[in-house]
Order: structure tokens, then C-alpha cells, then sequence
């Protein structure tokens, strides 16, 4: 196999770096993490365009974040969360994933507790897949033609 697009070879090389840096600190946090449930202290909604990234398939939506609230030791913590969006601008906080007094798990860094995340695999892995789908993505650009 030989590289036909030296530029595509050179990011998908480059985003190897904090590909694998990614991997390491979302997998020792992982091992080293604690549970906590949360609760959900407030809901907002903001107006935003959602859909695809042509203009005819883009629609108005609200979307939603949910402040979640976890006690470690003694003290409070709070991150934010998505909590859905839904079609249609000014749409009813019921609309949300998660109203006030929900209760999300959280995992935390014992060292560190206000570094958290909602327990889910998205959440803890989404920007590591992200990143590794771009960088995938861009080694399959190296090894293709040139669109003339």
C-alpha cells in the first residue's frame, strides 16, 4: 500500500498523539474512578438549529442541559449535562431528558472530584471515539486518489 495523500497521512499521524493520550487518561480515570448518584438541581433550555449540516435538512430545535449535583466526602459538586433536545424553538422544560430531582450517575476522579462525568459509555468515551473516527477516517483519505 502506498500513500497517495501525503497531507491526510500527516493529520491522521498527528491526531495519533492525543488519540492515544485520550485512550491512557479515560482508561487509568476509568480504573481509579468512584459512583456517585446525582441529582438534578436545574434545567435549561436553549434555542439552537439542529439536524444535518446541509441548509434544507436543518430544523429548529431546543435543546436541553440538566446541572447535576453529587456530594463527595462531605462537599458538593455540580457538572452540566445534556438532557435532549426536541423539534420547535421555546419548548417546555418537560420536553427534557432528566427533570429536577432525577437522579444520574456520576463517576468521579477520588483525586480529583470535580473532574466527573455522567455514567455513561458516550460521556466518558465519546470525544476519544470522536477523535479516533476522524483520525481513521483521515488514514483511509492517504491511501485513496485524488478526486480530479
Amino acid at each position: 500500500m502506498r500513500v497517495k495523500q501525503g497531507l491526510w497521512f500527516a493529520i491522521g499521524l498527528i491526531l495519533l498523539v492525543p488519540l492515544l493520550y485520550f485512550i491512557g487518561d479515560r482508561t487509568i480515570f476509568m480504573l481509579r474512578s468512584q459512583e456517585a448518584h446525582g441529582s438534578v438541581v436545574e434545567v435549561q433550555g436553549k434555542n439552537d438549529r439542529c439536524g444535518g449540516s446541509r441548509r434544507r435538512r436543518r430544523y429548529d430545535c431546543t435543546k436541553f442541559t440538566a446541572g447535576v449535583s453529587y456530594e463527595v466526602r462531605a462537599s458538593q459538586y455540580r457538572i452540566s449535562v445534556s438532557a435532549g433536545k426536541t423539534r420547535g424553538h421555546d419548548q417546555p422544560l418537560s420536553a427534557a431528558d432528566y427533570a429536577v430531582g432525577d437522579s444520574v450517575p456520576v463517576v468521579y476522579s477520588p483525586r480529583s472530584p470535580q473532574r466527573a462525568y455522567r455514567n455513561s459509555i458516550w460521556d466518558v468515551w465519546g470525544a476519544p471515539i470522536m477523535l479516533f473516527i476522524f483520525q481513521v477516517g483521515s488514514f483511509f483519505a492517504a491511501f485513496t486518489e485524488k478526486r480530479r
